[in-house]
């Protein structure tokens, strides 16, 4: 009778059963991890099919060095904004990079954040600063971005903080990789294998932000899979310090990889650089705004470098009646122990903006971005 009772129990509830002592012991070992060890950093950083990185939506936890940061429902490391305009009030889209996106310092503590609080007493108007920046982004990604999320909420300025150290080598190598080509318009809807691809990659990311159990044994084997990997390639380290070299300097003439394009003005990715400048320029006018291009050196790029094409870029951009900033002659006057207090070297042996950083360039540039602001018309 009872083995008659057993093979009529439906295969699901057989498998149920058979689950809840593994759903029990998973649920034990995350509250004991819990209680014994702390998260990690979260991971900020989610997986997009056509700038392949974004923010990701709605995360609120250390990303670098113990820093908590918030990113907002539209994936910005800020505040919420609504997508609606809120009268007599202006708006500013801010694009950059690492540098803008600034996960390396407290909420309140970025130079855009300065600039908002400054807004009313500046303008006689509240100002909204949004920030648009993620890590690695060249000016290819911020076109990308704008067009994708900023151009919505109809900024009436959008600011490009354009980074000499890398963003001119990042467009070019988008477009050597055959990355979706934003002066082309190609914003394609993503396929069913992107979406399942996406779903994947950023379903990683969830796991190791909410869940313990995941990210410890995820710690351990990718651990385990760099040994592995370092058996087989012992001359990893070797290449990244020839690597290194190579990105140091210019040679005496533009070669052809990326590496040196942003110390010529000829070369294959400055000129893209302006042609991406040019299109953001058309679209954020299309959007009913316009834009201006602040363009600052990291801080070994401020004293002693070999010379870049600034002056060839600042005609371009008056020509091109776009405002703009360069940023170069004030990080030379700072002295050399000024000039690293901007960045966190000393702390972390990083050369993103410290908190001071970023008052520093917040200074800078309020008298460029609230003159403007100043200017009529603005919606």
């Amino acid at each position: 009778m009872d083995s008659e009772r057993i093979a009529t129990v439906p295969r699901w509830k057989k498998v149920l059963f058979a689950l809840i002592p593994a759903i029990v012991l998973l649920m034990v070992l995350e509250a004991a991890l819990r209680m014994t060890v702390p998260f990690r950093n979260v991971r900020g950083v989610c997986f997009h099919p056509i700038m392949e990185r974004i923010n990701c939506a709605n995360v609120t936890g250390a990303i670098k060095y113990g820093v908590p940061i918030t990113i907002n429902s539209d994936g910005m490391i800020d505040k919420e904004y609504p997508v609606a305009r809120t009268p007599q009030t202006l708006r500013v889209a801010v694009l950059g990079d690492s540098f803008t996106a600034g996960e390396e310092v407290a909420m309140g503590q970025r130079f855009h954040e300065l600039w908002e609080e400054q807004g009313l007493d500046r303008t006689g108007r509240k100002v909204e600063f949004l920030n648009f920046g993620v890590r690695s982004f060249g000016t290819w990604n911020e076109l990308q971005i704008f067009h994708l999320k900023a151009a919505k909420y109809r900024p009436d300025l959008t600011v490009l903080n354009m980074f000499w150290g890398n963003d001119v080598e990042d467009n070019i190598h988008q477009l050597q990789r055959g990355a979706y080509n934003p002066l082309k318009e190609e914003y394609p809807e993503p396929s069913p294998w992107d979406r399942i691809l996406g779903a994947r990659k950023n379903l990683n990311k969830w796991l190791w932000n909410h869940v313990i159990v995941y990210q410890f044994f995820r710690k351990y084997y990718v651990k385990l899979e760099h040994k592995v990997k370092a058996m087989f390639k012992p001359g990893l380290e070797e290449h990244r310090q020839r690597m290194d070299k190579k990105k140091s300097a210019p040679a005496a003439a533009d070669s052809k990889g990326e590496y040196d394009d942003k110390f010529f003005a000829d070369s294959a990715g400055f000129k893209l650089t302006r042609r991406l400048v040019l299109k953001l320029k058309q679209e954020t006018e299309a959007a009913g705004g316009r834009l201006a291009v602040i363009h600052f050196p990291s801080a070994m790029q401020a004293r002693d470098y070999p010379a870049m094409p600034l002056d060839s870029f600042d005609r371009f951009l008056n020509e091109n009646a776009v405002p703009h900033l360069n940023l170069f002659p004030k990080y030379a006057e700072l002295d050399k122990d000024d000039l690293l207090r901007t960045t966190l070297k000393k702390r972390h042996n990083d050369y993103h903006f410290s908190s001071y950083g970023h008052e520093v360039y917040a200074k800078f540039t309020e008298d460029f971005i609230f003159g403007l602001l100043a200017q009529e018309p603005l919606q």
